[in-house]
């Protein structure tokens, strides 16, 4: 687990688009130990087999603002790395980088790593979000596949995930109707 306090110059626009930031460095962090991995929108990380995926990383961004007006973005990543085994009763199904590629990783290395990531990710969001937004889309498999968005009223929206706009919302196209657009915080979202 790594969290890493990010200063948002911009937070309005920034901050939603700050998780998509990190999900794009754990993928790069992941990618390195030489595990294939996609991501699930908004910003978890799994790895695809014939059955389905397994979740390998989570990551939660919280946004605070210090006593002196500055906004930050806390960055908090949680990889499953070294785990042997995965309990099975899960929400959905985990893995770890050591079940996937059959060796163990030294965490200090992969926290730099990481670390390194983040601020590469987070640099091309400030510089040039729309190259960054377009390296997500592209590594981003929910798009394409039907989708439950669960409000948290215990609404269900399903359909089929269309688009991540320019703010980092998820666009669905219901069977019948017009498209919907969800926040990650609004929603949880499963693949039907």
């Amino acid at each position: 687990m790594l969290s890493v306090a990010v200063c948002l110059e911009d937070h309005a626009w920034q901050a939603p688009l700050a998780s998509l930031a990190a999900a794009c460095a754990a993928k790069d962090t992941i990618d390195s130990s030489g595990c294939e991995s996609v991501i699930k929108w908004p910003n978890d990380i799994v790895c695809i087999h014939e059955s389905g995926y397994s979740k390998l990383c989570g990551i939660l961004c919280e946004l605070v603002q210090s006593p002196c007006g500055s906004w930050f973005a806390i960055l908090g990543i949680g990889i499953n790395a070294n785990a042997v085994a995965v309990p099975e009763n899960l929400l959905q199904p985990a893995t770890s980088l050591r079940l996937e590629t059959g060796r163990s990783f030294d965490l200090d290395e992969m926290s730099v790593l990481l670390y390194k990531a983040v601020c590469s990710r987070m640099d091309m969001l400030k510089n040039d979000k729309y190259a960054l937004l377009a390296h997500y889309r592209k590594n981003c498999f929910t798009l394409g596949k039907n989708v439950r968005a669960i409000e948290k009223d215990g609404k269900d929206i399903c359909g089929i995930a269309e688009a991540v706009d320019d703010f980092g919302r998820l666009i669905i196209k219901p069977e019948n109707g017009e498209t919907v657009t969800v926040t990650a915080a609004d929603v949880s979202l499963r693949l039907i």
